[in-house]
């Protein structure tokens, strides 16, 4: 049957989705935490890799390839700054491009734009390990994270434990059709 969220975001022609992190009341948060806002993600639909395993037992090795669309980025990037200026917060964290140069850095290029595009929003580029780590020490400041699809699994699930539970996310599935941004959005 496959996953009902694929099935879902091909159906709608999903490419960002958006998770907002809130406090649950009577929830007592990590100390250091305030709610972040975590996406948007690049759509899976498009991200999906694909597998080949090799050989047998110890000599077996395992490949992945993966594909992700210039156009797909840029609409996370503009999603990223657009989003941030309206709920006045600040654009942090980014892809592991360092090692990913190509098919990372392509979000990176397209955040990097959508900056200089966008030069009333702070952006605080870092790596997504990175990323994680501060996101320890951050408080106080509305954020919206940027990720690719298994980062923004891995993203939610830390930000949202961060204030008590994955059950307080609220989930927005956002698909764009050759208007601008900022009018679909």
């Amino acid at each position: 049957m496959g996953s009902p969220n694929a099935i879902l975001r091909a159906e709608v022609g999903g490419t960002v989705i958006l998770r907002t992190g809130r406090r649950i009341p009577g929830v007592i948060p990590s100390p250091g935490s305030a709610p972040h806002q975590r996406g948007p993600d690049g759509g899976r639909r498009r991200l999906r890799g694909k597998g080949v395993a090799r050989g047998a037992g110890d000599d077996e090795v395992a490949f992945r390839t993966e594909r992700i669309s210039r156009s797909i980025c840029r609409e996370v990037a503009e999603f990223s700054f657009v989003h941030a200026a309206r709920t006045r917060a600040r654009v942090f964290g980014g892809p592991k491009y360092t090692v990913s140069p190509v098919y990372e850095g392509l979000l990176k290029e397209e955040m990097d734009a959508a900056a200089r595009r966008h030069p009333d929003v702070e952006y605080e580029p870092q790596l997504i390990d990175a990323t994680y780590a501060l996101l320890l020490n951050q408080g106080g400041d509305s954020l919206v994270i940027p990720t690719l699809n298994r980062d923004g699994d891995c993203m939610s699930d830390l930000v949202l434990g961060l204030f008590g539970s994955i059950a307080g996310a609220e989930s927005v599935l956002i698909g764009f059709t050759g208007s601008s941004l900022t009018r679909a959005s």
